[in-house]
């Protein structure tokens, strides 16, 4: 139970640190622009997937970095529900495999519990951008 929960809190700050970390680290390279991997909305205004940014827009730094975190968002998300899947099966394979015996069908029921709360943190993952253009006002 307790290594599960180091576990756990293991997966969730690497997560952060890489929310953090990878940013960073793109923008740290000097860049002439980016193409688009999603739709992105900066001051008001749409530029879509596939267009090509380049630093003739005054505000291409910031929607390359809205661009960046959506896929940094994106792998999240489709991590932690693999994560969340294979805990799924996992708790329910020791669910069934108890045959009666309490503490494995509590050991089933934390997988499950816990997997939800993976899938809980993959959906707050696709939440992030919004948030952080609410934050930054844009």
């Amino acid at each position: 139970m307790k290594k599960m929960k180091k576990t756990i809190l293991s997966l969730i700050l690497i997560t952060i640190l890489g929310m953090t970390i990878v940013p960073s680290i793109s923008l740290a390279q000097p860049m002439e622009g980016c193409t688009l991997r999603h739709n992105v909305t900066f001051d008001g205004e749409p530029y879509y997937e596939d267009d090509e940014i380049d630093s003739t827009n005054s505000a291409w730094g910031m929607i390359c970095l809205f661009d960046s975190i959506y896929t940094i968002t994106d792998w999240i998300f489709y991590i932690l529900l693999a994560v969340t899947g294979v805990l799924v099966v996992w708790g329910g394979v020791t669910i069934s495999m108890a045959g009666g015996d309490p503490e494995n069908m509590a050991k089933g029921k934390n997988f499950i519990m816990y997997a939800m709360m993976g899938l809980a943190v993959a959906l707050l993952s696709k939440a992030i951008p919004a948030i952080v253009q609410n934050l930054i006002g844009v």
